[in-house]
């Protein structure tokens, strides 16, 4: 049995916490980088008229660090248990983002985004080696 979650859930019936696995990676570099590239207090700002070539960029840098964080083991994702795919053949974990379209708007991307994670706590601990570069 999981542990008692010290909040609740908006509807327990529709979203679950569970652990984060190597199969999430695309999921999870793409909620990071659309996250930073429309959402973010600072990044937003700074890149106004560049913000899907941003996020293009962002979910690139971030294999390193998100293959850390998930062969650590302890990252958990919130999961929509009711989501149904927007593709006729889905396959898991889609990000279905055109990286040449520079013009592609937060909506555009996030409709690409074809997953159940719609949130991610990315922890390690220091004896999960980070390799240089990778942060």
């Amino acid at each position: 049995m999981p542990p008692e979650l010290p909040f609740t859930l908006p509807d327990p019936d529709r979203y679950e916490i569970r652990p984060l696995q190597l199969e999430h990676e695309n999921a999870v570099r793409a909620i990071l980088a659309h996250s930073m590239a429309f959402h973010s207090p600072m990044w937003t700002p700074m890149y106004p008229r560049d913000q899907a070539e941003l996020a293009y960029a962002l979910f690139k840098a971030w294999r390193p660090a998100v293959r850390c964080f998930l062969e650590a083991g302890l990252s958990f994702g919130g999961f929509d248990k009711h989501y149904t795919s927007t593709y006729a053949d889905p396959a898991p974990n889609t990000v279905g983002w055109d990286h040449t379209n520079t013009e592609a708007s937060s909506e555009t991307l996030l409709a690409q985004m074809d997953f159940p994670l719609s949130s991610v706590a990315l922890f390690k601990d220091a004896a999960h080696h980070v390799p240089a570069g990778a942060m």
